[in-house]
């Protein structure tokens, strides 16, 4: 089976006057609430007892790097995209054509900043069909 981590991570705003929310070009959003999600993180998979697209990156939250390890059921193009939580696309980290099996990414997040991202792992197939798996990933300092 998998091993997993029963951890959770939770993040809150406090309240202070010096807390302020603003967008990617510093724009104070007034009136913002900051709600991020509990979640759990994954230490390791074992593919073979799902036999589907399993999709993690550790650590979570990270700093400067982090190692996104994703298992293929089938073979096909494999793109993975980093978005932020306004919706905006941040970076293709994969685009290519890829076999079966277990592969490890790992990516050097010096362009995010700090903050609360999506990563997209998406599967196109030879058949044609698109297998996706999303996960939230958190960049500090």
């Amino acid at each position: 089976g998998s091993l997993e981590n029963d951890e959770t991570i939770r993040f809150s705003l406090a309240s202070d006057p010096l807390n302020e929310l603003a967008d990617a070009n510093v724009r104070v959003i007034n009136g913002a609430i900051l709600t991020i999600d509990l979640f759990k993180y994954s230490i390791g998979v074992d593919p073979a007892s799902s036999g589907s697209l399993a999709f993690f990156n550790y650590p979570n939250p990270f700093i400067g790097t982090t190692t996104f390890t994703y298992y293929l059921p089938v073979d096909g193009k494999v793109t993975i995209e980093i978005v932020d939580m306004l919706g905006n696309k941040m970076t293709v980290l994969a685009d290519k054509s890829q076999t079966a099996g277990d592969n490890t990414l790992v990516v050097n997040a010096g362009t995010l900043k700090p903050g609360v991202y999506t990563a997209t792992l998406r599967l196109r197939t030879m058949e044609g069909q698109l297998l996706t798996r999303t996960i939230k990933v958190v960049r500090t300092q």
